[in-house]
């Protein structure tokens, strides 16, 4: 269930810049990519988690603010580009735009299936063990 920060390469020229994350670093294969944006910034996003589902949370404007709740803890990552938060199944997480510019781009080994999703933040080392 460990939270996973990835870098994503970047090269910058007088074009602009490439943010890059090669097939070899990808801790899964992509099934489904869907995007998360608010205007509002006292929304918050997520509020669950998935039992099977692994997803790679990509920040592609702005920052967010992802709170992870697991069998390890309940803790709080920042992002911005070029980074990456890979949440393995079993995590919880909320998302908090932190301006009217933020943006996630999420990829999920799988596709949507209502029946995966968990509500309750899991209780440490209760809900979900090693």
């Amino acid at each position: 269930f460990p939270v996973t920060i990835i870098e994503l390469d970047r090269f910058a020229d007088s074009k602009g810049i490439l943010s890059v994350l090669d097939s070899q670093k990808l801790p899964f294969i992509p099934k489904r990519l869907f995007i998360l944006e608010t205007a509002d910034t006292s929304l918050t996003r997520g509020n669950h988690g998935h039992l099977k589902c692994k997803q790679l949370l990509f920040c592609i404007g702005g920052e967010v603010e992802v709170n992870i709740v697991n069998a390890f803890g309940d803790f709080v990552e920042k992002i911005s580009e070029p980074w990456a938060i890979y949440l393995p199944e079993g995590n919880w997480c909320s998302i908090k735009f932190k301006s009217s510019m933020s943006a996630v781009v999420v990829l999920a080994n799988q596709d949507f299936n209502q029946d995966d999703y968990f509500y309750d933040k899991p209780i440490h080392s209760q809900r979900f063990s090693k």
